[in-house]
């Protein structure tokens, strides 16, 4: 139902923190790094590391020989990705961000009432931040449908 897309590249130590902090979580919900043909050693090993736990898609895989074009392309790319992959949902995070806690059914049914009851909303963008930990904890979730 919601699909988890990560943006990334060149960013080695802000990849690896953030996908430490997935892992441990044992999220179930599909999860995509998108990742714009790092070319950092460093990014390119940790994009190996878990290429076979998550779904690395970078422009050479795909048929393209440069960058998507930076996060705005990466995200316009991701929600069609979503989209034709049947999520009601996409999660966006960037490598420097973290997930705190799972995303549960509890979580999927709230949005589903954010959206039902805001027809004209297509994005709901709450954000975490240490000051307010109790009250926020997902950046970016897109309802696709």
């Amino acid at each position: 139902e919601i699909g988890i897309y990560i943006f990334s590249y060149n960013r080695a130590s802000y990849l690896n923190n953030c996908l430490e902090a997935i892992s441990k979580l044992n999220i179930t919900q599909p999860i995509f790094i998108i990742d714009d043909n790092s070319d950092d050693k460093e990014t390119c090993n940790v994009l190996k590391k878990y290429s076979k736990k998550y779904k690395i898609i970078q422009p050479n895989i795909i048929g393209n020989d440069k960058n998507y074009g930076g996060l705005y392309s990466n995200m316009n790319f991701s929600l069609d990705h979503a989209y034709k992959n049947g999520f009601k949902y996409a999660l966006f995070l960037q490598d420097d961000t973290q997930l705190i806690r799972k995303i549960t059914k509890v979580d999927i049914e709230n949005f589903n009432i954010f959206f039902k009851e805001n027809k004209q909303v297509f994005e709901l963008h709450i954000f975490f931040g240490k000051k307010y930990q109790r009250r926020f904890h997902m950046l970016f979730v897109h309802q696709l449908n």
